[in-house]
């Protein structure tokens, strides 16, 4: 999958068990889990532990998006599908200063043939 890459604003790995309670503190709002069909009415710490442990089994990959400091911002995730598709979205915390590609989303998508 993706390997971990650092920029000079950004840095992303596949995210780990460690950091589960910091994505939970960034995505359990309604302004982020409103947009996220897998976050339904939140995204409690059990959720997102088991997120981040099921990632080889479910093909379903999350990346934790943080800044120099180690503020994480936001995360991403890579869905390689059965159809050979691949889907990839991203999310971050309404809090930081990003842009989104929706009105008013913090979250963006999008699906790919490969």
């Amino acid at each position: 999958m993706l390997k971990p890459f650092k920029t000079e604003r950004l840095e992303i790995r596949q995210l780990e068990a460690k950091d589960a309670p910091e994505l939970t503190g960034i995505s359990d709002v309604p302004a982020v889990s409103q947009w996220m069909a897998f976050m339904e009415v939140g995204f409690p710490l059990a959720k997102a532990q088991t997120l981040i442990a099921s990632q080889s089994d479910t093909r379903e990959y999350f990346f934790a998006v943080r800044l120099p400091d180690r503020t994480l911002i936001g995360a991403m995730g890579v869905i390689d599908h059965p159809d050979r598709t691949v889907e990839v979205g991203a999310f971050g915390d309404t809090g930081a200063d990003c842009r989104s590609s929706s009105a008013g989303s913090p979250a963006c998508f999008c699906r790919m043939s490969t």
